[in-house]
């Protein structure tokens, strides 16, 4: 169900409905619905190749919450927690295997509430969360996501269900980065990790991970950052051995 621009309030209409129907559904793909609340309203319906090689179409950045204008939020709009809430509740059910949640513009307070909600769950069965592309801000200006981090660092510290984990493109640097790296020790539920373009060059980081590869089952690790970070990583990898 990607694509289908569900917003805030039609992903908390439809997590409410499937957790009442009680179904058997094991995998549920949400990519870019804009749930959060940062709405991209695109320009046109036609995809083009961007200069990365994957696939994009123009979109504006609207911001329904004028906050920082001092106004209230409208009540139109269904808060980022709401939203996760909602998740969550849907996430935590004894059939889903697989949540994908990419490119939706959460925040790092609904990341970190759906982490956390995750955690306190009693028998978590989902195996494979991705968040890539959740950051609410892109580029330079990219949010350091503190929050959702710690929350996930927290997850990964007791997961023993989740064997594949997207968390690229969500600007992930310095205390976040160390905190989702320290979670990462003694985790050996993971087989396929993506960390690509967020930030873990800083030498606790690196020592978290080292140490966490040297014990863990991981057969899939994505590390797509920029040049002078990965060779920092891979100088410290291959010390590792």
């Amino acid at each position: 169900m990607s694509d289908n621009d569900l917003k805030g309030s039609g992903t908390v209409r439809l997590c409410q409905a499937l957790v009442a129907s009680s179904n058997a559904l094991q995998e549920l793909r949400l990519d870019r619905n804009n749930m959060g609340s940062f709405e991209l309203i695109f320009k046109s319906t036609q995809w083009a190749e961007s200069e990365s090689g994957g696939l994009t179409r123009p979109f504006d950045i609207q911001q329904p919450w004028p906050q920082l204008a001092g106004n209230p939020p409208s009540p139109k709009l269904t808060s980022d927690l709401a939203v996760a809430e909602a998740l969550a509740q849907l996430a935590i059910t004894k059939t889903l295997k697989a949540l994908s949640l990419q490119g939706n513009c959460l925040g790092e307070n609904a990341v970190a509430h759906l982490a956390q909600s995750l955690q306190r769950a009693p028998a978590l069965e989902l195996a494979a969360l991705n968040l890539s592309g959740n950051n609410t801000t892109s580029g330079s200006l990219m949010r350091q996501f503190n929050k959702g981090a710690v929350a996930l660092g927290a997850l990964l510290s007791v997961n023993s269900s989740i064997s594949s984990l997207d968390i690229s493109c969500n600007g992930i640097r310095g205390a976040g980065a160390q905190a989702v790296a320290k979670g990462l020790r003694g985790n050996e539920a993971l087989l396929s990790l993506s960390l690509a373009w967020n930030t873990f060059g800083d030498p606790k980081s690196l020592s978290h991970l080292r140490n966490w590869l040297v014990s863990s089952n991981v057969a899939s690790l994505g590390l797509c950052l920029p040049s002078c970070l990965a060779s920092q990583l891979a100088r410290a990898l291959i010390r590792m051995h």
